[in-house]
């Protein structure tokens, strides 16, 4: 499983936007607790471009870059990275309806702004996304355990009736991940702790993985940290940790 734990682009801002419905607004997709960036419907392609920094106007290392598409027509989107003169890295992709991940090199393409493209030939369209992450994930030195949890839960009240009755009202479930990691070394450990730290408790995150499974999307969990337990140190010298990941739906 790859954690993405430190989001550069929400700490940047929008640079450029195709034209939006009224109800719409640039900024939309490096909300946390987003709405949609929703374009009008024309057969041009639609673009949106913004910067990303780790703060004080510095450079952000990106290895992983998401974003999340409702309904997309038939097309494909592009992502570029730029660097202060030129580009840094390309990729297309198939527009997916959900998250769409992008392929990065391992080692971070530090960046100054990012910009998507997207591009259908089914005639006029329209682009609705409500989140892009842009920014570093955890790399540990061994991967989660085969221990993995992945829970659908609601948050629904069960009213009681005076007949005896009860009526609970329909919610959305959402999703709750459990990863356990065994024999993390020290570097590994630490970097995760430095990472969350860092980023804040009110940080999102998003858990991604288990590419060619059934449970690929399933497993696919964008939210918040919601438990870290504490390290326990085998005879090894290593390390064991569970860490909990509620959804933000």
């Amino acid at each position: 499983m790859n954690i993405l734990l430190n989001n550069y682009t929400d700490l940047g801002e929008i640079t450029y936007s195709s034209v939006l419905i009224p109800s719409s607004a640039a900024k939309a997709p490096l909300e946390s607790a987003p709405t949609y960036w929703v374009t009008t419907t024309t057969a041009y392609s639609k673009v949106i471009t913004g910067t990303c920094t780790i703060g004080e106007d510095m450079d952000a290392p990106i290895d992983s870059f998401m974003i999340k598409l409702l309904n997309p027509p038939v097309g494909t989107v592009k992502l570029t990275l730029y660097g202060p003169s030129s580009i840094l890295h390309t990729d297309t992709i198939d527009m997916t309806d959900g998250w769409n991940i992008f392929t990065l090199p391992e080692l971070p393409v530090v960046s100054v702004s990012w910009g998507l493209e997207f591009i259908s030939l089914a005639g006029p369209f329209y682009i609705a996304m409500s989140r892009v992450l842009g920014g570093t994930q955890w790399r540990p030195n061994r991967g989660a355990t085969s221990n993995m949890g992945i829970a659908l839960l609601a948050s629904a009240n069960t009213e009681r009736y005076r007949s005896g009755g009860s009526y609970k009202q329909p919610v959305k479930k959402y999703k709750e991940l459990s990863l356990s990691y065994e024999e993390l070394d020290h570097s590994s450990l630490f970097a995760l702790q430095d990472l969350i730290a860092n980023s804040g408790s009110n940080n999102t995150v998003f858990a991604y993985g288990l590419t060619g499974t059934t449970a690929e999307e399933l497993t696919k969990v964008y939210g918040r940290i919601k438990e870290l337990s504490k390290p326990v140190k085998g005879v090894s010298g290593n390390y064991s940790i569970n860490v909990i990941i509620e959804e933000c739906l």
